[in-house]
């Protein structure tokens, strides 16, 4: 599996099966692929835009009084799962940017 499953973001009850969890990781990295080539090629894909997306796709998540089938809540949850994923990973990078810039100017000015 890609990504260990986030089964919080599954439905309860959800019994998964290998058909599930191959659809859930065709669906996760297929996600995270799309997030990485617009944050390449998208001056405007900032993280506070990701972070919107995210909080939509929680919305829509919740929005489910009507039912979903299993194949959506799949979809939802290797949606969200890759949203978190990059994120987190996002903010990882500009967390060691910072500190390889404050390493930097502490070392300039000794």
């Amino acid at each position: 599996m890609a990504e260990k499953r986030d089964k919080e973001h599954m439905s309860q009850g959800d019994d998964l099966t290998d058909w599930d969890d191959e659809l859930y990781d065709e669906i996760y990295l297929s996600m995270l692929h799309y997030i990485k080539k617009r944050r390449r090629g998208d001056p405007g894909f900032t993280r506070k835009v990701l972070q919107e997306v995210l909080a939509d796709a929680y919305r829509k998540q919740d929005n489910s009084w009507t039912g979903k089938s299993v194949i959506e809540d799949i979809r939802e949850a290797a949606t969200i799962a890759a949203f978190e994923h990059f994120l987190e990973e996002w903010n990882e990078q500009i967390g060691s940017a910072v500190m390889d810039q404050a390493l930097t100017d502490k070392c300039a000015e000794e």
